[in-house]
């Protein structure tokens, strides 16, 4: 099991300098990045009209490329990628997200960039306030060409009673280090067995699909957000994927945190 330390914006951006130019089994990590596509970018595309008029008036010669962000740091930048070369580059992996609001937002992003409603909050049972929700586990089939794909395996594991007056006064009890220690363990092992057990669902209580979670087979995609209001789930996070169980401890693993 490889452990790859590495912000979100590399899985969605291409980073041209700071990583490996090539990786095996793809053609499209580290390589040459597409421009921005299916009208998920529209912004950009506005700011780039704009340069593109502004440097014919100035300097007909250059060639502006917005979509290529580049840093401070000279020989750095980030080019954003299609779903093809995201779907390329994650085929066979299980990404693990660990943190809190921000990153169970980058996990809805990463799996509804790669499956049209994959993670869906109102459907799902969970929100992105980080407060509560415990695990997001998420694995995805792609097509053979990998414009589209389907999620076989999905549970949300939210922490119970945090809706309507329960919820409310676990509000003000919030989180400790001592509360996650006691309570998040149980939680994580939802993702190293899968779904153990039947549970209540509904209202801000999560969901999951019939399916159990599938054996690995090397051409999946896992996706797995770990609440961690304090670094100290950091670990726990990180032994709930040691123990993975179905195949998924030899799968390539990328963690963000």
């Amino acid at each position: 099991m490889v452990h790859n330390m590495f912000v979100m914006s590399l899985i969605l951006m291409g980073a041209t300098a700071s990583v490996p130019q090539t990786l095996p089994h793809t053609k499209h990590c580290g390589t040459e990045a597409e421009p921005p596509v299916s009208g998920k970018f529209d912004r950009v595309h506005q700011q780039q009209q704009q340069q593109q008029e502004h440097h014919k008036e100035h300097d007909p010669e250059r060639e502006p490329v917005l979509w290529r962000f580049n840093t401070q740091t000279s020989g750095c930048s980030y080019a954003l990628w299609d779903r093809e070369g995201v779907s390329e580059c994650l085929k066979g992996s299980w990404v693990i997200l660990v943190g809190a609001s921000h990153v169970a937002q980058w996990t809805v992003m990463l799996a509804n960039w790669l499956v049209d409603a994959a993670l869906l909050t109102k459907r799902d049972q969970f929100s992105l306030n980080g407060l509560w929700t415990q695990v997001v586990d998420i694995v995805l089939v792609m097509s053979e060409n990998a414009s589209d794909g389907r999620v076989v395996y999905r549970n949300v594991v939210v922490e119970p009673n945090t809706f309507g007056k329960e919820g409310h006064k676990k509000y003000w009890i919030g989180h400790s280090a001592k509360r996650d220690a006691r309570l998040l363990p149980e939680a994580f092992k939802q993702a190293s067995f899968g779904r153990m057990e039947e549970r209540k669902t509904g209202m801000l209580e999560g969901s999951y699909t019939e399916t159990g979670l599938p054996k690995y087979n090397g051409a999946q995609i896992r996706i797995t957000f770990f609440l961690a209001q304090y670094w100290d789930a950091v670990p726990m996070a990180l032994s709930a994927v040691r123990a993975a169980s179905h195949g998924w401890g030899v799968a390539r693993v990328m963690t963000a945190i």
